[in-house]
């Protein structure tokens, strides 16, 4: 089963596009946008070995909360895309800063606890659209066993 990509705040969900990369002709066909948007996301984090969350100044992390029992939380593979998400969101309360997890502690630990119940992942919002890719804990978890 292919990674979901969905409006998170309109339920959208549509599957990820199937294309050949080569056409009859040996061109490049047109990629999905949200198929390139996920593609840049891994290939960034892949590198670095860090995601970015936006850290509060109470240690809190931002997150979009889905029901009583699970958290919608946006993560980016550069801090420069937390830094335009903080400027373009116009969040209320206490500031936020861009800080960095390691990708083996953010994969093995916290999507592991259960006490923080990440049940899905927005990958680069940019602040300015209410529409944002997103993967569930369990397609990020694959996604890094796969790599």
């Amino acid at each position: 089963m292919g990674v979901v990509y969905r409006a998170c705040r309109e339920g959208d969900i549509r599957p990820i596009p199937r294309i050949s990369d080569l056409s009859a002709a040996g061109e490049l066909k047109t990629m999905d946008i949200q198929y390139i948007g996920e593609k840049i996301f891994l290939e960034e984090i892949g590198v670095t070995g860090e995601v970015w969350v936006a850290k509060g100044v109470h240690k809190n992390i931002y997150a979009h909360e889905l029901d009583r029992t699970s958290v919608s939380l946006p993560v980016w593979s550069k801090k420069e895309r937390v830094v335009d998400f903080l400027q373009n969101a116009l969040l209320v309360g206490p500031k936020y800063e861009p800080a960095s997890v390691p990708l083996d502690t953010f994969t093995n630990a916290w999507l592991s606890n259960k006490m923080m119940a990440i049940s899905e992942l927005q990958l680069n919002p940019d602040g300015k659209s209410p529409r944002v890719l997103c993967y569930t804990s369990e397609e990020f978890q694959t996604t890094q066993k796969a790599n």
